[in-house]
């Protein structure tokens, strides 16, 4: 899964920059368990 994540990101920015995968990820988390709190 996570290769699969990974394929796309070539420079170092993609990964943790403004608007990189781990940006994406915590913030996909974040909804999750605000979500999951609200039901």
């Amino acid at each position: 899964m996570l290769s699969a994540l990974l394929a796309d990101y070539k420079k170092p920015e993609d990964l943790i920059g403004e608007n990189g995968l781990l940006k994406q990820l915590t913030k996909a988390v974040v909804e999750k368990a605000l979500q999951a709190e609200l039901t």
